[in-house]
Formats: structure tokens, sequence, C-alpha cells
């Protein structure tokens, strides 16, 4: 059976731990208690990185797992192995001219500055210039390929990720890469709800809409966490997906302005909406 995976945000969502905050927020360890003792698996997906983790020591044994921007993000993308794992491009491969020894390298950079200031020699006739400028940008695109660091094949385009709904190949805090790391090859199959704040509505949530995002807000909390709770059993009720579970309350909420259906679970009421790229947002209303 597919796991129930809640994806969590850190600052801001859990609590606030940076320049004198208050840590966690009242409530979100009994919250994360209550949601591993469903037998949910807890990760957290936040923009911070490794460093971050140290402000989770005390509810670490209750996680399953921490991805942070080491994790999630890449300067240069993501691409797919054959055994359909994700790796980051500059992990595996590295720029021809990097790979080059020290005469190598010297050499051709040589050679591409002859070239280049062959190219901006007005002295010379035009077709010189000409051939002196093709041959600069052959240097340079031969520099600049993307080699293997073990086999120096050529890196292949067609494998570089690509986020399905937002078409960019890296965001973030991604979460369909998240899910590919959890599990490669059945990640479509993971039964997945991500606790958020207002920044994980146009950052986050666009980039995985078959998660649902429920939104915290500080305000409300301890009291906050309930509603929270209550739609977290509610999209994971079903053997449905909780993208499909969200579709169906949203569907039979009650229509309210700009798109917002009111949706009830239990005594809570809850605003659905559909955001960018179709994304699907929660969030106490009251």
């Amino acid at each position: 059976m597919p796991q129930d995976i809640l994806f969590l945000d850190k600052d801001c969502t859990l609590g606030e731990f940076y320049q004198g905050g208050c840590g966690l927020y009242l409530g979100a360890f009994e919250f994360l208690e209550e949601q591993k003792d469903k037998g949910r698996k807890l990760i957290v997906a936040t923009h911070a990185g490794e460093k971050g983790r140290v402000h989770l020591d005390g509810v670490k044994h209750l996680l399953s797992g921490y991805m942070g921007k080491e994790q999630l993000t890449s300067s240069n993308g993501f691409y797919i192995r054959p055994d359909k794992t994700v790796h980051k491009i500059n992990d595996d491969f590295a720029k021809r001219s990097d790979l080059m020894n020290d005469d190598e390298r010297k050499k051709a950079y040589a050679e591409l500055s002859q070239f280049a200031d062959a190219a901006q020699d007005y002295k010379k006739p035009q077709s010189e210039r000409d051939a002196a400028r093709k041959k600069q940008y052959e240097i340079s695109d031969f520099l600049n390929v993307y080699l293997n660091r073990l086999t120096r094949e050529p890196f292949n385009e067609g494998s570089r990720y690509v986020n399905p709904y937002s078409g960019r190949g890296n965001g973030a805090k991604d979460l369909v890469i998240a899910r590919r790391l959890i599990d490669p090859i059945n990640y479509a199959d993971l039964r997945t709800v991500l606790v958020g704040d207002d920044s994980d509505r146009e950052g986050t949530a666009p980039t995985d809409i078959e998660t649902p995002l429920i939104q915290v807000t500080q305000s409300k909390f301890p009291k906050g966490w309930k509603p929270i709770s209550a739609t977290i059993d509610t999209l994971f009720s079903s053997e449905e997906k909780p993208s499909e579970v969200f579709d169906q309350l949203f569907r039979s909420g009650k229509r309210m302005k700009n798109g917002v259906r009111l949706v009830s679970i239990g005594k809570f009421k809850m605003d659905f909406e559909r955001g960018t790229y179709g994304s699907r947002l929660a969030i106490w209303s009251q």
C-alpha cells in the first residue's frame, strides 16, 4: 500500500528559529507526535540547509527525513539516470575546460583569445573577421560542453529534469524532486500532503499539484493545529490520493469570491482554492 507522506515546511510553519525567534510554535510538538502516531512519514522540506537541522533537534525522533537546499536545489539543475534516480548535474558532470589539465586549458584559452582578438581587428577584411568569430564560437562551445566526470561522455540534454507543471528545471523547493528522491520508481504513487506557510502558496505548491498544501496561520496557534490535523485526516481518509479527495471536496464546497470554495471538515470551515498551475490550497477560514 502506498505510504502516506506529510511534507512539512520548517520556518514560519513549525516555528521561528532565527533572530531571537520563539522556536517551535505552541502545539507543534503535539501536532507532529499525533501525525507520527497515525502512521504518516513526516519529512521536512525546507529552503534552509543542513544547518537548519539543529532547530528541530527536539522533534527529530518524530521525523522520517529532512530535505534542505542541498537535496532540493541545484545551480545547474538535475537529471534522470536510466535507473530513474535523480541527481544533480554538477555532481556527475563538468565543463570540458574544468576537466582539462593545466597545459591543455592554457593552450585552449590562448587559442580562443587569439581568434577573439582577430574577430575584433577591424584592419582585417570582413570575411577574415567573420571566420575568426566563427572559430571563436566553435572553441567556446567545445570548452563549455558538459562531460561526465568519469566517462567523459557528453551530457544528454534529453535526460535533464524539467518540472512537469512549471516547465522549469530547478525550483527552490521542488516537491516532485522530493518524491523522486523518496521513491525513484513509484514516486507518482506516493500519497502526499504539504503543510506550509504563505510563501509556499506560490513557491512550493505549484511544483507538485498532486500534493495539496494546507497553509498554516501563525496568529491562530495553538488552536490552529486542530483544523490542520482534521484536514490532513480527511485528505488521507480514502484509498484515493489526497489530490483526488481535495477535488471532491472542492466541487462540493460553497462557492465564494475569487474562485474560493468553503468546505466543512468536521466543525471547521476551510477555504479551498486552485492556484498557480492548478495547485491545490487549503486554509482555515474564520
